[in-house]
Parts: structure tokens; C-alpha cells; sequence
């Protein structure tokens, strides 16, 4: 067994950041929902009411909570002014670059923070399917949906590797099952890499990343995204699509601190177009981490 700290020390520029980072506390950030309120009035209530907030630096609709206790439990909560969602989850959707009148297809969905702030993006307008084959996790997604104030989107319940071919996407977002090693905080369950379970998980997304580029349209986006540091979750998948169907990658518009995609690890070489790719450390956003990749479809 190989702890995750050690595994990747040779791929983490400013390791001793990254150290420093993930024995920190997670620190609450929230995301304002914009379909129902501003992020000035959100503060101000939460204000007056004693919670001290500091505007995120890097995106204007996220506040940092500076208090202890939990903001789930305002009532502001419950009527969906906002989603308690870490920083790193957010760069995925904003790669996608929802726009209002799309179709845009959600593979894997569960819980619904991507979900939700991709119909917030769209301020409400076109088509979101969300889809994801756990029932139990739907519920969470549908009352998520439900409570933000969210009405462009339908819920289904498909393996997403057998995904209908009814309609071609705009885009569609793969986010998905990982081995979540990117976690800001480790835990003894979650300190040592699981490689059966990698190599495991790893087919898996790379079907799920094939297919999602059968459902989208000619020109259309693909973002592929995981919460983990692994290459074999993450470049290798992306390595696989690109050599198996008509897609490339393109670079990701955003301006936040990240390293580039590998192209090579261990004894594997990789296109060298996944420098496009980010990875998101935890000494980045003070947040969790991640891997992000964008893909156009051939015309």
C-alpha cells in the first residue's frame, strides 16, 4: 500500500504547500444561487443575522463562511438562496460554459450541485437532463432541483453507459465515479491509494467518457471531470478517448491557479495535448482538488 501524499509527490509542483493545505481545516464556501437572489443581498442578510462572510477572490458568487458552526442550519439555507458546494466543483461547470436555450446533458448528477449551477448559468432557459443510475442518490438530485428554484430539467435514471441516443447534446458534463482521493482532508480510510480499485474504476470512465461523445453533437463540448489525483482516473482516460473517437481537446478559459495535465506518467506516454487539462490542488483554492479536461467533437 502506498499512501496518496507519497504516490503523487513527483507530479505536485510546491509539494510542501500541498502538505501544508491538506492538514488545514475545509473551510465553508457556498455558492450564491442567483435564480433566486443576489450575492449582495444574500450577504446582507446572513450579516445581519452574525455570520461573517468573505468574498471568494477568485468567483463572485462564492462567500467563505468564517464561522464554526454550520450554515446548513439557517433558514436562507432551506429556501435555496444558496449551495454549500467546495470551490474545486464549481471549474468544471464553468468550463462547460452553459448558455441559455442549450441542451446540455448531466451523466452523472447525483447529488445536483453541478447540476443546479449549470441551470443557473442558463438562468432557467433550455434543456438539462440530469441523469444518474443510483434511485437513492436521485433523491437528493431531485430535492436539490426542487428547492433551488431550478425548471429546466428533467431527472432520469439510465446506466449511463447505455444512455438513449434520442436527441444529439449541445454539451454534456462526465463527471464521474472516482476514487475521490482529491478530498481536502484525509481520514485513516482514505490515506493509502487502492490500485485494484483504480484499475477498476478506470474502465469504467473511460465508457462513460466514449459515450458521452456519442451524445453530443458535431462542434458540440464534452467536459470529463474527477475528484481525484490519479492519471489512471484522469490523463489515461482522456489519452483512451482521444485515440479511440474524432475529438480533441481545447484549453480552458479560466483564469484560477491549477497545474497542466500530464503527459506522461510512470512508463506511460501521453498526448501531449493534455498539458490543456487542470489539475486543481488543494493549496490552489484552499479547497478540495481535482481534474478537469474539455473536449470539442469533430464537425
Amino acid at each position: 500500500m502506498v499512501l496518496i501524499i507519497e504516490r503523487y509527490k513527483e507530479i505536485i509542483q510546491n509539494y510542501n504547500e500541498f502538505l501544508d493545505a491538506v492538514k488545514k481545516p475545509l473551510i465553508q464556501t457556498i455558492r450564491v444561487n442567483t435564480l433566486k437572489i443576489t450575492p449582495s443581498k444574500l450577504s446582507r442578510i446572513l450579516t445581519e443575522k452574525g455570520w461573517k462572510l468573505k468574498p471568494n477572490k477568485y468567483f463572485n458568487i462564492v462567500f467563505e463562511v468564517e464561522d464554526q458552526l454550520s450554515i446548513a442550519d439557517t433558514l436562507e439555507f432551506y429556501l435555496g438562496y444558496f449551495y454549500i458546494q467546495e470551490i474545486s466543483s464549481l471549474i468544471p461547470v464553468l468550463a462547460l460554459d452553459p448558455k441559455a436555450g442549450e441542451k446540455i446533458l448531466d451523466l452523472c448528477a447525483a447529488p445536483g450541485g453541478k447540476t443546479t449551477f449549470i441551470a443557473q448559468l442558463m438562468q432557467n432557459k433550455g434543456l438539462v437532463v440530469a441523469n444518474d443510475i443510483n434511485f437513492k442518490r436521485q433523491r437528493a438530485l431531485m430535492a436539490n432541483i426542487y428547492k433551488l428554484g431550478v425548471l429546466n430539467t428533467i431527472v432520469t435514471n439510465f446506466n449511463g453507459l447505455f444512455f438513449p441516443h434520442k436527441i444529439e447534446f449541445d454539451k454534456v458534463l462526465v463527471d464521474v465515479p472516482c476514487s475521490a482521493e482529491a478530498n481536502r482532508i484525509y481520514d485513516n480510510k482514505k490515506n493509502y491509494v487502492d490500485t485494484h480499485f483504480i484499475k477498476k474504476i478506470s474502465g469504467l470512465q473511460k465508457g462513460l467518457l466514449s459515450k458521452a461523445v456519442d451524445l453530443v453533437k458535431p462542434g458540440g463540448i464534452i467536459v470529463y471531470s474527477t475528484c481525484t489525483f490519479s492519471p489512471e482516473e484522469n490523463e489515461e482516460v482522456v489519452n483512451y478517448v482521444l485515440n479511440k473517437k474524432n475529438v480533441k481537446l481545447v484549453k480552458i478559459d479560466l483564469n484560477i491557479p491549477h497545474q497542466k495535465g500530464l503527459t506522461r506518467w510512470q512508463r506511460k506516454e501521453f498526448n501531449q495535448d493534455l498539458e490543456l487539462c487542470m489539475r486543481v490542488y488543494p493549496h490552489h483554492l484552499f479547497s478540495g482538488g481535482g481534474f478537469v479536461a474539455k473536449l470539442m467533437k469533430a464537425k
